[in-house]
C-alpha cells in the first residue's frame, strides 16, 4: 500500500519526514518543488510528486478502490486536508486520511486541560 505524505514545503527537506518515510513501504512525498530542485531524486525509495488540487483529485481517484494512506503534514496543509476529505467521501475511496499536526493536537489537549474556573 502506498503512504502519501502531504506537505507544502520540499518535504526533502524536513528530517521529521524523512525519518517517517523510512518506515513505510512505497513513501511518495507530495510536496511543491522546484522543478530543478537538487533534492527531487534524493532517494530511488521516495517518490515524489508535485503538490497541488489536481494531483490530490489523481491520487484519490487511482486509489479509491485499492486505498491508501494520506498523510497531511503541517498547518500549511490544511486546505488541502479538507479537499481530501472531501474527495475521499464524494468518490468513497478506501483511502485512509491522517493528519499530523502537533500544533493542533497540542491546542486540543491545551484546552481540554485547561482550568476555566482561574479564568473568571
Amino acid at each position: 500500500m502506498n503512504t502519501y505524505h502531504f506537505y507544502k514545503t520540499d518535504c526533502f527537506k524536513a528530517s521529521r519526514l524523512m525519518m517517517q518515510a523510512q518506515f513505510d513501504a512505497k513513501p511518495i512525498f507530495v510536496h511543491k518543488t522546484d522543478k530543478y530542485s537538487e533534492n527531487q531524486n534524493i532517494s530511488e525509495m521516495i517518490s515524489s510528486i508535485n503538490l497541488s488540487y489536481w494531483e490530490i483529485l489523481k491520487i484519490f481517484h487511482q486509489n479509491r478502490i485499492v486505498g491508501a494512506t494520506c498523510i497531511f503534514h503541517a498547518q500549511s496543509s490544511l486546505p488541502y486536508l479538507l479537499f481530501g476529505v472531501f474527495l475521499r467521501s464524494f468518490m468513497r475511496s478506501k483511502s485512509e486520511i491522517q493528519e499530523n499536526n502537533h500544533d493542533i493536537r497540542y491546542a486540543r489537549f491545551a484546552r481540554s486541560e485547561m482550568d476555566w474556573e482561574h479564568l473568571a
